[in-house]
């Protein structure tokens, strides 16, 4: 058996990478929420260490670098792609774009947004679409149609947002499983898109070759079908050539 079969019979199917890339996510949002309650209960002078938009790019990098990295290892294990700085750029992006939406707060928008719903998917569309334009730029040379890749990511804001706008904390653990189900549910949904962003540009190659040989085998019986009519136009010319 040859190297290259090898390699794609141990990849990582596409259950088991749906499950653990979903996994991540949830994992990511549940470790900074409850590290922030661990925090706040022994240590609750940290918070007034720094300014407010220190925590926010906090609370923002320690789920994305949780899970991007999980990214960056699923890929490599299902579609055996490497991208050596996935995690960093990610993790920067989101970072980023954590602290300037607390700069946009400090400023006075000529608009205000009333439904929570519709402000909590603005505030994680945001912040989704920001590391999810640098992950389409690193993606660009490896699935076609890399822009849905952050149109994904936006829509995730909604599946991430809905149910902390409608869930009741009414304890530290139902926060906690809220983060992290809204999180699972984000995941879901980049890991499905990405599935089919890598199946739909692999299988075009297959498909482009597939209506090649049709339409080869197409020509080839229709120059069949020229000669047969050819033949039967001039039998009797034909039918000299054969005596002589």
């Amino acid at each position: 058996m040859s190297d290259k079969k090898k390699n794609t019979r141990n990849r990582l199917g596409t259950t088991p990478f749906t499950i653990l890339w979903t996994l991540a996510y949830g994992l990511g949002w549940a470790t900074v929420i409850l590290g922030g309650i661990i925090t706040n209960e022994f240590f609750p002078q940290v918070f007034n260490w720094f300014p407010d938009i220190a925590y926010i790019m906090l609370a923002v990098a320690v789920p994305t670098f949780v899970y991007s990295i999980a990214q960056q290892l699923l890929m490599r294990w299902k579609f055996a792609v490497n991208f050596r700085w996935w995690f960093l750029w990610t993790t920067l992006a989101a970072v980023l774009a954590g602290a300037s939406f607390q700069i946009f707060q400090w400023v006075d928008f000529p608009f205000e947004v009333n439904n929570p719903i519709v402000a909590v998917i603005l505030v994680f569309g945001y912040i989704f679409g920001s590391q999810a334009l640098v992950q389409a730029w690193l993606l660009r040379h490896r699935v076609k149609r890399v822009w849905m890749w952050p149109v994904a990511a936006i829509a995730s804001a909604a599946t991430f947002g809905v149910p902390l706008v409608n869930a009741d904390f009414f304890s530290e653990s139902a926060l906690v499983g809220t983060f992290g189900f809204a999180g699972l549910l984000q995941g879901a949904v980049m890991a499905l898109t990405l599935v089919w962003l890598f199946g739909m540009t692999r299988a075009e190659p297959l498909k482009r070759g597939l209506e090649a040989t049709n339409t080869q085998e197409a020509e080839s019986n229709l120059a069949y079908d020229d000669y047969d009519e050819a033949e039967s136009d001039y039998p009797q010319e034909e039918n000299m050539k054969q005596q002589s």
